[in-house]
């Protein structure tokens, strides 16, 4: 099992974001919550994703996220991405299919918080906390 992230996202406006495949994806001003897969090397995609850097820009749905919103924390987890995108659903509003292209269980990866509180008491439960 590749251990799963989450990170915490700040809106400050609307915006529209469309992906390369055409996709076109409405956020709203506010919190979001992202839940990743780690990969081989969790360390090096959370990275890539808080300071925006990579020689391959713009190739998951969170790069065209990150270009507009701003990445502020990240949280590696043992669980893996999919059981905590099921986990979040349960208790948050999601951005329909953002992320999940490749998840036939979750409609989504991105969820849409009120608060860091909310944040940090998500990071407690899924860590066991």
């Amino acid at each position: 099992m590749r251990p799963g992230y989450l990170i915490l996202i700040n809106c400050e406006n609307e915006h529209e974001i469309k992906t390369r495949s055409g996709r076109i994806f409405y956020i709203d001003k506010g919190l979001y919550v992202y839940v990743g897969s780690g990969g081989n090397n969790p360390l090096v995609r959370v990275f890539r994703h808080l300071y925006n850097y990579s020689k391959y820009k713009n190739f998951w749905h969170i790069d065209y996220l990150a270009e507009v919103c701003k990445p502020i924390d990240a949280i590696i987890l043992s669980k893996d991405e999919k059981e905590l995108a099921r986990i979040l659903s349960t208790y948050f509003t999601g951005v329909k299919s953002f992320g999940s292209t490749d998840d036939k269980l979750n409609e989504t990866h991105l969820f849409k918080i009120e608060s860091l509180l909310e944040f940090f008491l998500i990071v407690r439960i899924l860590s066991g906390g």
